[in-house]
């Protein structure tokens, strides 16, 4: 394939000086053209299907939709950064929490511990109760027994 660049000339460059932008461009449309219809070219150059204002719009249009373009990604590349913020400090609140989490059921469970102790003892204590007013009933029983058989024998001293 070869490529043909005879119609890039010093003559080019002065058409993009001297014409207008939609000028240039039917110049490089119309390049291939052979010799004869040179002069066919000069009259569509003169009369422009493409009306430059229209040209001038549309440009400006693609200047804006750039610009906007632009200005979403360069807020997106912020969003990004700011999610990429907030994503680690999720990571790091979930971990805390996690360790939190940990930590409340060793405490739940240093507190069943100890209500469990804690109920022993009290079991144990009301039993250490229980067998201590049974002691104290018998002793008192027995010093009854004592105290009756004491006032007998007097009794019986005194009568002898």
């Amino acid at each position: 394939m070869v490529i043909d660049t005879s119609f890039i000339a010093f003559d080019t460059f002065s058409a993009f000086e001297i014409a207008g932008l939609s000028q240039v461009i039917n110049y490089f449309f119309f390049a291939e053209m052979a010799a004869k219809d040179k002069s066919a070219m000069k009259v569509s150059l003169s009369r422009s299907r493409f009306p430059t204002f229209l040209f001038f719009i549309l440009v400006c249009i693609v200047f804006v939709l750039l610009y906007y373009c632009w200005n979403l990604a360069s807020s997106n590349q912020v969003l990004l950064r700011e999610m990429k913020i907030l994503e680690s400090g999720r990571l790091g609140l979930e971990r805390r929490r996690s360790a939190l989490e940990s930590q409340i059921f060793e405490i739940e469970n240093e507190r069943r511990l100890a209500e469990e102790d804690l109920e022993k003892e009290r079991s144990a204590r009301v039993e250490s109760e229980n067998t201590v007013m049974e002691v104290s009933s018998e002793l008192h029983g027995q010093l009854n027994i004592a105290q009756e058989n004491e006032v007998s024998i007097n009794m019986e001293m005194l009568n002898a």
